[in-house]
């Protein structure tokens, strides 16, 4: 039981990391897309 807990935080921990790394990723694209309109 405990290892199975364990499993759980990690991949609770993971799919938190990997979903800070998308939104961040979406905001650079973001405000890559608004500089591109923003000087065209």
């Amino acid at each position: 039981m405990y290892n199975l807990n364990l499993v759980k935080i990690f991949y609770f921990r993971t799919d938190f990391i990997l979903l800070v790394l998308a939104s961040e990723q979406y905001d650079s694209q973001e405000y890559t897309r608004n500089y591109e309109e923003y000087y065209d």
